[in-house]
């Protein structure tokens, strides 16, 4: 009796419906422009692949208004030593790609990684987190740009009160 209850349980515990193990597809993760200066707009695209070789695309990678990535800052070191995270969020793209962008709004080290905050280096076939530099701007080029500003504004000013004048 005892071992037709324990086989019954077991046969229950197999038979039963469980929620279904998603695999991920193998997938890779690049932005553009690799080198991106303050201010710019960062485009991230994530393709999916039916092989580790990457030589056959899904035609739909992600699916679209999901987190396809998380940006983050670096310390000096290249630790984690913020807090913050920024979600890029991704739509797809008539290729089949995910893509979602981003504008680094300040020089630094960033680190992107796929999917999940905790992601780490995948295996074959998959992304791994994506590292870049965002240089401070030049200094001179700051200044100049101060320059032809105050320039500008004082040029306003005195054609104004010229104008005003005549």
């Amino acid at each position: 009796m005892r071992k037709s209850v324990v086989a019954l349980l077991v046969l229950l515990a197999v038979g039963m419906p469980r929620p279904a193990t998603a695999k991920l597809p193998y997938f890779s993760m690049k932005i553009a422009p690799a080198d991106p200066a303050v201010g710019a707009r960062v485009v991230v695209t994530m393709r999916c692949w039916e092989d580790e070789r990457h030589t056959r695309p899904w035609t739909d990678c992600m699916g679209a208004g999901s987190t396809m990535a998380w940006l983050h800052p670096l310390d000096l070191e290249g630790d984690l030593d913020r807090r913050d995270w920024i979600p890029v969020r991704g739509h797809r793209a008539q290729s089949g790609a995910t893509r979602g962008s981003f504008t680094v709004l300040e020089p630094g080290l960033y680190v992107l990684r796929p999917l999940w905050k905790s992601w780490r280096a995948g295996g074959h076939g998959f992304a791994r987190p994506v590292q870049f530099l965002v240089p401070h701007p030049p200094f001179l080029a700051s200044i100049g740009s101060a320059a032809v500003r105050a320039f500008a504004i004082a040029w306003r000013t005195l054609v104004g009160n010229w104008a005003d004048r005549v």
